[in-house]
């Protein structure tokens, strides 16, 4: 699993493997971000790896909790994945989409075919 970043003011979600599957490792990471003023909640899924981590932008400035995430160890801003993650999503959607597609055209074809046998017969 690599890292992943995404953040927008006031919020900030980040996937770390060093937590899943590891509660006492969540847990440690849910006090280190509490310790600052300004954190509202610290959501932590150690599923999937996933810290939530919501925070008063006037307050607090993202770059002090990952900062403060990387040199505890929980996260590496060099091994962010980010653009693949996404590009990885788009590439399932459109595979998805390009079958749902081609089903659709498929089940026209076949069923304009059934009809001119059909009416071919009579």
């Amino acid at each position: 699993m690599s890292y992943y970043l995404h953040e927008v003011a006031g919020r900030i979600r980040i996937k770390t493997p060093l937590i899943k599957k590891n509660p006492a490792r969540a847990e440690h990471v849910s006090t280190i971000a509490r310790q600052f003023r300004g954190v509202r909640s610290v959501e932590t899924n150690t599923t999937t790896g996933s810290i939530l981590i919501t925070y008063d932008k006037n307050v607090l400035h993202h770059d002090i909790i990952l900062t403060t995430l990387e040199n505890s160890g929980y996260f590496d801003r060099t091994k962010i994945e980010q653009k693949d993650f996404v590009s990885r999503q788009a590439a399932v959607a459109g595979e998805f989409i390009g079958k749902a597609i081609f089903g659709y055209a498929a089940e026209k074809a076949l069923e304009s075919m059934g009809l001119s046998f059909v009416s071919a017969l009579i």
